[in-house]
């Protein structure tokens, strides 16, 4: 049976409860339920006063807005963290400084961005590469459901500058079950901001599911640089068994002139095919995710690093509490002061002996230890005191990166 009508109304009501127009559409006047599953297949309006900021951890990477920076800008980079938090350079080709700095696109809402300043060209033929990568945690891209039906797929966005144009590609590793999937973009102009957007099909494959555990399992690649064994294949535009030569086909040479520089910012990796506004997290927020992986215990002149006692008279130990809890037991990241003098110093009776290497972590585990120096000292065992930085350069801090 078919009604034809207009307006549906309560025999109590003053008005119309359900509205119905030509074009099919439908007015409720007050409150909705609906009793078993909907399914809606159009667009969803938000209520006035929510943005796309109100729908949280959507990006599963950290720090994409390049705010945090714990780590020291580094000259001449290798295969290390620096700069901007939890973003590796990746690097076994011509030379390269990188650094946070503060060019951003206008009218974004971002104040800084990663920069590859090239001081000396890539270009060597062979299993040569540049690009900058991100590693999570088999826990937190479990929620994919890779290796089911309902894989999700996965929307990249960023912003980028380069001085050189052409064609870039942007890379997802499965590092439990060594698969890979590729897609390229293209810059368009020279040192110009520009927004990108690629989606990469979930992995639907039985067997293909992240390990649930604290290791990597899933890398974000965004190349700069591939040599000939990264780029001599077919690029792998579905998940397959990795193939270094299918990697990073086209990829351009963005290191091929020292005028050259590259700049990211805006990064997010989310779940669907959509890619919505950027999260804009929180510094605190931000700072306290990137602590889980590296965070600093002191850096620069005369800053405090801990209580301290003397173990024996030439072992210094502080025992302490991590200020975040740690994705792993830590190790001690520090600038040492070989060659360049005692950075370090320990405050004890009166006087202070100086030092320029720290020793490690004893018994060390994800939430706290005992970082000690046994070298430089000489002291009372049992005997108080207090470690502080003594120059500039001293830098001490905690790593459990990827």
């Amino acid at each position: 049976a078919k009604v034809i009508t207009t307006e549906l109304q309560h025999a109590g009501a003053s008005g119309a409860n359900i509205t119905l127009d030509s074009s099919k559409n439908v007015t409720v006047e007050n409150n909705l339920t609906v009793d078993g599953t909907t399914t809606l297949t159009g667009a969803v309006t938000l209520p006035a006063g929510t943005t796309s900021d109100t729908l949280s951890n959507r990006n599963i990477l950290f720090n994409g807005a390049m705010r945090i920076r714990q780590w020291p800008d580094v000259t001449n980079a290798g295969n290390e963290y620096g700069g901007p938090d939890r973003w590796f350079f990746w690097k076994n080709d011509g030379a390269f400084n990188i650094a946070q700095v503060d060019q951003v696109p206008d009218g974004q809402g971002f104040k800084n961005s990663y920069h590859i300043d090239c001081t000396s060209t890539s270009g060597a033929s062979g299993a040569y590469y540049v690009g900058i990568l991100q590693k999570l945690e088999g826990k937190d891209v479990m929620r994919l459901k890779y290796g089911s039906s309902n894989a999700e797929s996965l929307t990249l966005s960023f912003w980028i500058r380069s001085t050189k144009t052409g064609t870039y590609i942007a890379t997802l590793e499965n590092k439990d079950k060594t698969k890979h999937i590729s897609k390229s973009y293209t810059v368009s102009a020279s040192n110009t901001w520009e927004k990108k957007t690629i989606t990469f099909p979930g992995d639907t494959a039985s067997g293909a599911e992240f390990d649930n555990d604290t290791g990597e399992s899933l890398k974000l690649i965004l190349w700069v640089f591939a040599g000939s064994s990264y780029t001599s294949g077919t690029l792998a535009t579905s998940w397959a068994s990795v193939v270094d030569a299918n990697s990073a086909v086209g990829q351009v040479n963005a290191g091929d002139n020292t005028s050259n520089d590259i700049y990211f910012t805006g990064i997010q990796l989310e779940p669907g095919t959509t890619a919505t506004e950027f999260e804009h997290r929180s510094y605190g927020d931000e700072l306290h995710r990137c602590q889980r992986y590296y965070q600093v215990l002191a850096s620069g002149n005369a800053k405090y690093i801990g209580l301290c006692m003397h173990y024996s008279s030439t072992i210094g130990t502080m025992a302490m509490q991590w200020p975040t809890r740690m994705r792993a037991a830590p190790t001690l990241d520090f600038k040492s002061g070989s060659g360049i003098g005692d950075l370090y110093l320990m405050y004890r009776d009166g006087t202070s002996d100086t030092f320029q290497d720290w020793a490690g972590v004893s018994a060390g585990h994800d939430s706290g230890g005992a970082p000690y120096v046994s070298a430089g000292l000489s002291g009372t065992a049992g005997h108080c005191g207090a470690f502080y930085t003594n120059s500039g350069q001293a830098h001490v801090a905690l790593k459990a990166e990827l």
